[in-house]
This record gives structure tokens, C-alpha cells and sequence, in this order.
């Protein structure tokens, strides 16, 4: 999952943008139901899920 935030002088935490995104997706780079669903939980107000097949490479992209 991935959140933009700062952190000022003080040690407070500021989230700068209101959604957090999180990319999920089988290691295999087959998408099955399983993973359908848990997407499905995930996909709530305040994130942005993502499926992707090929996870690992994702996982490095910034």
C-alpha cells in the first residue's frame, strides 16, 4: 500500500493526498477468483486497489 504523506518538525504526520492505492496480484501472474474477491473487499472509499498480473514488477515501479 502506498500513502503520500509528510512528516513536519514536530513528528506529526500529514497525509498529503486522500486516497492510498494498493496494487495486489498473484505471483504466478494468473489472476483467479481468490484474488477477484479479495480486491473486491478491498476496494473501499479512501483506496484505490489495483490488480495487476505481473505484481512483482509493480511492486518495484515507483
Amino acid at each position: 500500500m502506498k500513502v503520500v504523506a509528510t512528516v513536519s518538525e514536530d513528528g506529526a504526520i500529514h497525509q498529503m493526498h486522500p486516497i492510498a492505492t494498493l496494487t495486489l496480484g498473484p505471483q504466478s501472474g494468473s489472476v483467479t477468483d481468490r484474488i477477484r474477491r479479495i480486491h473486491q473487499e478491498l476496494s473501499v472509499p479512501g483506496i484505490e486497489a489495483t490488480i495487476s498480473e505481473d505484481v512483482l514488477a509493480a511492486m518495484w515501479h515507483k
